[in-house]
């Protein structure tokens, strides 16, 4: 609302609305109000490029996490599994599985940015953590109980507190590697526009 809308609306009598503001990294800007740009062709670009980047991170975590101990993860071998299961008679290859966590992981990327990095507060860690906590959280109780038929925090394995712990690891590599990723390629959490 504008100061002559306020002052029209009161009956032409002078109240100051008090100032919005924006937070913008650990200062509030005032007089301003937060209104994302649309997702124009470089921030789409570069968020797709992040996407990648991040997946392939989460990836090649999944397999070295097995050095420390924890269980391989190979979303991209899981995900053939459930494409072989879902089409019987159709043999999916590795090839598939990857396209498909890929495109995932490029999916993700996009919806971070487009809906989701203007509303977490913090730096590009802090926002990867947070993020990383989501995207584990909605695998764990939703994707891999339907798609791997390996149960809620993989309770369907044999170890699956050892699993559950793999899978926060390499959700925590992805969001992370995404945030920082995006960070690098300038694309900021709070763009701020003067009110109108």
């Amino acid at each position: 609302m504008t100061d002559r809308q306020h002052f029209e609306q009161r009956g032409g009598v002078a109240v100051q609305p008090p100032p919005s503001s924006v937070a913008v990294g650990r200062e509030r800007v005032v007089g301003a109000e937060y209104r994302p740009r649309p997702l124009g062709a470089s921030t789409f670009w570069r968020t797709v490029v992040a996407g990648l980047v991040a997946t392939f991170v989460m990836t090649m975590t999944g397999f070295y996490q097995a050095g420390v101990g924890l269980p391989a993860s190979d979303v991209g071998a899981m995900l053939t599994q459930t494409l072989n299961r879902a089409h019987e008679g159709t043999l999916y290859t590795p090839v598939a599985g990857n396209l498909a966590h890929f495109a995932n992981g490029v999916l993700l990327a996009l919806i971070w940015v487009a809906f989701l990095r203007h509303v977490i507060p913090g730096n590009w860690l802090v926002q990867g953590l947070v993020y990383s906590v989501i995207l584990y959280l909605a695998a764990v109780l939703v994707v891999v109980p339907l798609a791997a038929e390996a149960g809620v925090f993989f309770s369907r394995t044999p170890m699956p507190m050892a699993m559950s712990i793999a899978s926060l690891v390499i959700h925590v590599a992805y969001g992370v590697a995404l945030t920082l990723t995006l960070y690098l390629a300038g694309i900021q959490r709070d763009e701020v526009r003067p009110a109108a």
